[in-house]
């Protein structure tokens, strides 16, 4: 599918990407790597949670105004830090034969707030009134 970015940030991005491969030729190959929201040791889920409680109690219960607007997005692409190595270094032993451009990301999207919940689920914060959304 064409690109076609429709936001300021989405369009600059874009303009990024095709000023880099501009760079490309003599024996030079340039390639994108478009990644979801990466998550790993020290970027998961369950960091989320613990900082939201963490936040929520220095705040009286209120969440913060960038975790109000995550909360808005219906689904996020994620990524796991391992999965964008194993992507790289592929696409570097393809050398020449390399697409220009992969997008990285897992296989599908996910509501963030079911991650979170999840998370809040397995380290015992959730309270009993709470639903526990199922993962697989």
């Amino acid at each position: 599918t064409p690109c076609a970015p429709n936001t300021p940030k989405s369009r600059a991005r874009y303009d990024a990407e095709r000023a880099w491969h501009a760079l490309a030729g003599d024996g030079v190959t340039t390639v994108s790597y478009r990644l979801g929201g990466i998550y790993g040791p020290g970027r998961s889920a369950i960091e989320t949670a613990k900082k939201r409680r963490s936040a929520a109690a220095a705040n009286g219960g209120e969440e913060s105004a960038s975790q109000r607007a995550r909360e808005r997005r219906s689904f996020t692409s994620r990524v796991h830090v391992g999965d964008i190595v194993r992507v790289i270094m592929a696409s570097m032993k393809l050398g020449e034969k390399a697409s220009e451009v992969y997008n990285v990301v897992d296989d599908e999207p996910a509501p963030r707030r079911d991650a979170v919940r999840y998370a809040e689920n397995i380290l015992g914060l959730l309270t009993d009134d709470s639903t526990t959304p199922t993962m697989t």
